[in-house]
């Protein structure tokens, strides 16, 4: 669990340990896949199939995007996975972090940085969704940012970002 105060920089860190943004000062150098799971996940026009798949420019293959969606509760989604929409759009903020969830049982990374990744849900589907990453990703090593109560109790390790004086 990453914990601070708000504007600690806790997501500024996810950023950094994702490579989507380069540190102030000094270096991060991690070993490993590492995928980034924001609040509000990048859904880019495009099929739903070309959606699960990224960051992959490779479509993945369609029977592990079926296992995924029906695991995060997205079942209903089976048969339009080669429609292409504006998914942002078209799916409500709970349904986009369960595209996220999904993407991370796709691919299977080393590490996953989560900023917030539950928020739009409520607290039985968030904890639910949490378990199954923990249960699928067992070697995956988790850092989280997140204020809901349900989900900071389930992590035994704790890492505070103080404020720069």
């Amino acid at each position: 669990l990453l914990d601070g105060k708000s504007g600690a920089g806790k997501t500024s860190l996810l950023r950094v340990l994702a490579g989507l943004t380069a540190p102030d000062s000094g270096s991060v150098r991690l070993s490993g896949s590492v995928l980034f799971l924001p609040q509000k996940p990048y859904l880019a026009l495009g099929s739903l199939k070309n959606l699960l798949s990224y960051p992959s420019a490779t479509p993945l293959p369609e029977d592990a995007i079926r296992a995924a969606l029906e695991k995060v509760g997205l079942a209903r989604l089976d048969d339009e996975l080669d429609v292409v929409a504006d998914w942002q759009a078209r799916l409500s903020g709970g349904e986009q972090q369960r595209i996220g969830i999904a993407r991370a049982l796709l691919h299977r990374p080393q590490i996953l940085a989560m900023d917030e990744p539950t928020a739009a849900l409520d607290d039985a589907s968030a904890v639910y969704l949490f378990e199954l990453l923990r249960q699928e990703l067992p070697h995956t090593a988790m850092l989280c940012a997140t204020h809901q109560a349900v989900l900071r109790e389930r992590f035994t390790r704790r890492i505070e970002l103080l404020e720069r004086a």
